[in-house]
């Protein structure tokens, strides 16, 4: 046997070197240091606390405090048997603090991170409370939690999944933490103080989390969706943030590439809105001032085809963010839009090459939808030449990635110079045309790729040309 001093000195230097085990000190030291109620079942955690940071020599170089550490703790386990709200008298912050854990202080009361912690650690199995660095996480999920409630979005922050799952609360994931933060967020402190109470917060939020990802995934699978529906409430239910344009998001949902799995977690419906509010964001009618160039992902996640990779030199990705940067929000708030002016710049990309096929793809509709001015009205001539043009430039596709690049090559290669006037055939041989002659075929010649139109008796008809003759 150890003298009392001899115990507490063994006591006192597992503490302050942090040394103790399930085993060491023995129960037979804090026997011999005159403290009762150590044994076999409940040695483990007292050498947790000693372990503890907040337990050093001096807060046990009495066997009155040593005593009252094993009080402390035999409490605490002897209020977690797994059944909540039956410890006849609340645990106080003093206990937690005497076992080594931090930031618990003062009594519960309703509204207050101890009375949330005594909630939790009553309903908690014994072996959940065992070791305070079990105590310290659910101290601390207590105390955010409470932080989070009705707080600033920094508070509400500091609470995490662990931190739930640490208080013993079920039925949250990943998926739905983020609505679960916000319910939280919106609470009173006084709605959220013991573990039932916040349990049941979370089983409402997570039932209308599920409800509303129904209601969008059914909209996706059978591109059902509308400018007004699913509505901005149902987004707001499933846990997603920052929609300013209902009707693009609706839009990519009626995608054929989005379906019901492409929007089954509220992760993946938060990802198409912030990929969306991107290329809203990018589309501001002014060129050249988008910081992050836009991704292929980012088109794809809301359906749009035939895009991969990153922004390159060259390449058709590099040219569609040209084209969206330049577009008013209005011009790309659809999907179908935006597919136009992927396919678009593709044909562009493609025409580069010089391969006849790709080449013949190419329309002036293409262009202009990308933002090239001046080519609706063009004459077959000249939109030829504007063909040409474009297969002529380099393979890679360097020399049309951007729409200005596409503008000059424009300006560059148009004939301006007015066609000079057709001529008509003499027509009935005697250029007079008689009541026999009615139904005769009026011919002429024009300058290659001109354009005809024949006015006569008040009626204007366009020519049939081929080469340089209509």
């Amino acid at each position: 046997n150890l003298s009392v001093a001899g115990a507490l000195n063994a006591i006192k230097i597992a503490a302050q070197a942090d040394n103790a085990t399930d085993t060491t000190p023995a129960a037979s030291v804090y026997q011999d240091a005159g403290v009762t109620g150590v044994d076999g079942s409940n040695l483990p955690s007292i050498s947790s606390a000693l372990d503890s940071a907040a337990v050093d020599s001096t807060a046990v170089d009495s066997s009155a405090k040593v005593q009252a550490l094993v009080d402390a703790y035999k409490a605490i386990l002897a209020s977690a048997d797994g059944t909540g709200a039956n410890t006849a008298t609340a645990l106080t912050g003093a206990q937690y603090t005497t076992v080594g854990v931090t930031g618990v202080s003062g009594s519960a009361a309703p509204g207050n991170a101890l009375n949330l912690l005594n909630s939790a650690v009553d309903a908690q199995a014994r072996t959940g409370v065992d070791t305070v660095p079990e105590l310290q996480a659910m101290a601390d999920a207590a105390a955010h939690v409470m932080a989070a409630a009705g707080g600033n979005a920094g508070q509400i922050a500091t609470l995490t999944l662990d931190d739930l799952k640490a208080l013993g609360i079920t039925s949250v994931t990943s998926a739905n933490l983020s609505a679960v933060l916000a319910a939280i967020g919106s609470s009173t402190d006084g709605a959220v103080d013991t573990l039932p109470k916040l349990q049941d917060l979370v089983r409402s939020v997570v039932g209308t989390v599920t409800a509303a990802l129904n209601t969008i995934q059914a909209a996706a699978e059978a591109d059902s969706a509308n400018d007004n529906t699913p509505a901005l409430t149902v987004y707001n239910d499933a846990g997603v943030t920052g929609i300013t344009n209902l009707a693009a998001i609706n839009s990519a949902l009626d995608s054929t590439t989005v379906n019901g799995i492409a929007v089954d977690t509220p992760a993946k419906v938060q990802t198409l809105i912030n990929a969306y509010n991107a290329i809203l964001a990018s589309a501001d009618g002014s060129a050249g001032n988008t910081a992050i160039a836009l991704t292929a992902a980012q088109y794809s996640t809301l359906g749009v085809t035939g895009l991969s990779g990153v922004a390159a030199p060259g390449n058709t990705l590099t040219l569609l963010n040209d084209a969206v940067d330049r577009k008013p929000n209005t011009g790309v708030d659809r999907v179908p839009e935006v597919q136009a002016l992927a396919d678009a710049a593709a044909r562009v990309i493609a025409a580069a090459s010089g391969d006849a096929a790709t080449v013949a793809m190419l329309s002036m509709n293409d262009l202009s939808a990308l933002g090239v001015t001046g080519v609706s009205t063009l004459s077959v001539g000249n939109q030829q030449r504007i063909l040409d043009a474009i297969s002529a430039t380099a393979n890679d596709g360097t020399g049309v990635d951007t729409v200005a690049k596409l503008q000059a090559l424009i300006v560059a290669n148009l004939d301006v110079t007015p066609p000079a006037a057709p001529v008509i055939n003499t027509v009935a041989s005697d250029n007079v045309i008689n009541a026999s002659e009615v139904g005769s075929i009026i011919t002429g010649s024009n300058e290659a790729g001109a354009s005809v139109q024949l006015s006569l008796g008040g009626n204007t008809r366009n020519a049939s040309v081929s080469g340089s003759n209509w």
